[in-house]
């Protein structure tokens, strides 16, 4: 102790450093860095701070996506059966699109899905723009004896450019609507896809598919995905052979209804007054494809397989056997029946099979080969197209079908660049569709009563409206809204709504209606009510 006592400061000074320097020394005996406690807290800190940053960027950009492409990535789904509720038509989804192989990966693609309070219809959301899109192919799938009806909802934008393959996660999906888009920047819009994986983004869903079979309850929700999907094959099989169907095999088996929409046509402007019915229309459409040599030459039996007429019989439908045989019967478009020049073209909710289909369909055969539809490819709309093969120039008067021959075959013509898109900022309840009308049928009182009743029909599915075409002449004063040059071979619609007419000059704009492509835009109701004073065709 005393000798403790006796050190002087300068031997005390010479041990504290002593001391220190041995703390700064690794076993190796190289100079560490100090690792004092504040200091590793405030590393700690940064580094936590740091994480947080990027977490919060990571979030902000995938809740950006979501809100720019949340209209491009919901779908509706109608003519649901009794008994569904929100997690079988998930499941359902889920299933189905993962044994078509119409998702990006695995996991499950459905983020949500909203049901209407009697159960007749629902929302579903997907995580990505391009799964909602494949999805569509389910339209017309057949689920305990009815048709689904799979379309796009009313408020469907189209996505910004390269978001089309961004996953969005449920968890954000969850808490962010149309209505919360936030202001759009560039580098945000830039960073999609791999840029969200390098941040560290795990935009894949954990989830596992419930396990086929039949619920406590014994009701259709109780039914695992691959039992709902083995169900909308309509075999009539009990519950529980059906739930021991995987959906692979039972997609298989419902090809026709999945393709259905690429196999049908629309055809327009059908005469009325001759007695003409659907069975009618199959034959004429038969003999119209062989003697074209447009049929698929390898398969026996007619093309046609089902037709059907309009309420009124001034339009039907064609469903095809085959895709191929349904784009061939494109180039019969202006062939006449009955007196009229018959418009053939694509429904309205055609869309072509996604690529990762395209093989199974071969095999089932439901693709198709004819002379311009070969492997049921779309050749007709290709301006580098091959000229079709020589074929009859009319159908002959054999056939007897209403005992009327047909006018020379239209051949197919380049598709026109598709017109700009709609100025949807300046929507006014006054809708007005161009390209609709030529010089000739401006002049004929019965072609015009068709093409505004062709108009109406679909403008109808928006909302009530009324429509007004000038007729030749009609003009108001010059300079005014309503001069000749302003309104001549235009259709006005006018909607009790501008959300209304917007709607429709979304569904129309870019349409081919008689080989022409519709142009929508929009005017103030003034000119409507000014159109009301000029002679003009109404519907």
């Amino acid at each position: 102790r005393d000798r403790r006592r006796s050190r002087s400061p300068d031997e005390k000074e010479e041990r504290r450093r002593r001391r220190a320097k041995m703390w700064d020394v690794d076993p190796s005996g190289n100079v560490a860095p100090p690792t004092g406690d504040g200091t590793a807290a405030v590393g700690a800190g940064a580094h936590a701070m740091a994480a947080m940053q990027q977490t919060a960027m990571m979030t902000a950009v995938l809740q950006q996506q979501a809100a720019l492409t949340r209209r491009a990535r919901r779908l509706h789904v109608g003519n649901l059966p009794p008994g569904l509720n929100t997690d079988a038509i998930r499941e359902l989804f889920n299933t189905t699109m993962n044994a078509a192989k119409l998702t990006l990966d695995e996991n499950p693609c459905v983020c949500d899905v909203h049901m209407s309070g009697d159960a007749r219809f629902s929302f579903v959301e997907f995580r990505s723009v391009l799964e909602c899109s494949n999805a569509l192919v389910l339209d017309g799938m057949q689920l305990l004896g009815k048709a689904l009806k799979v379309q796009r909802p009313n408020d469907y934008q189209a996505p910004p450019p390269g978001l089309d393959r961004v996953i969005i996660p449920q968890s954000i999906s969850a808490v962010v609507t149309s209505s919360t888009v936030p202001n759009a920047t560039a580098g945000i819009l830039g960073m999609h896809g791999a840029n969200i994986a390098a941040m560290g983004g795990n935009p894949a869903m954990a989830a596992a598919l419930s396990a086929a079979g039949v619920g406590p309850t014994n009701s259709v929700s109780g039914l695992s995905g691959a039992a709902l999907a083995a169900m909308s094959m309509g075999h009539g099989a009990g519950a529980g052979a059906l739930a021991s169907v995987g959906a692979a095999t039972a997609l298989g088996q419902n090809h026709m209804g999945l393709t259905r929409r690429c196999r049908r046509i629309h055809v327009g402007n059908l005469p009325l007054g001759v007695g003409l019915t659907s069975e009618m229309l199959k034959q004429f459409f038969n003999a119209a494809l062989v003697s074209a040599n447009l049929h698929d030459t390898s398969k026996e039996g007619d093309p046609v397989v089902d037709s059907m007429l309009g309420t009124e019989g001034k339009f039907g439908f064609i469903e095809f056997r085959t895709i191929a045989e349904a784009t061939s019967c494109i180039a019969l478009n202006n062939i006449e029946l009955g007196g009229k020049q018959l418009r053939i073209e694509r429904p309205r909710d055609y869309a072509p099979m996604p690529d990762a289909m395209l093989d199974e369909l071969r095999k089932q055969g439901i693709l198709g080969n004819t002379s311009i539809s070969p492997d049921g490819k779309d050749i007709l709309g290709t301006s580098a197209a091959p000229p079709p093969p020589a074929a009859p120039t009319s159908l002959s008067a054999s056939t007897g079908l209403l005992g009327l021959t047909g006018l020379p075959l239209g051949g197919a013509a380049a598709a026109p660049a598709g017109p700009p898109p709609i100025n949807t900022a300046a929507a006014t309840p006054v809708l007005v569709l161009l390209h609709m009308i030529s010089e000739k049928d401006a002049g004929d009182e019965a072609e015009m009563s068709d093409i505004l009743e062709d108009a109406k029909s679909e403008c109808q599915k928006h909302g009530k409206c009324s429509l007004l075409s000038p007729k030749p002449g009609a003009s108001g004063a010059p300079g005014s809204a309503v001069e000749a040059s302003a309104i001549a071979l235009k259709v006005f619609a006018h909607f009790a709504t501008a959300d209304a007419a917007l709607a429709c000059g979304k569904e129309l704009h870019g349409k081919q209606f008689d080989g022409r492509t519709v142009v929508a835009s929009f005017v103030p109701e003034a000119t409507f009510e000014e159109l009301g004073h000029l002679p003009c065709y109404a519907a």
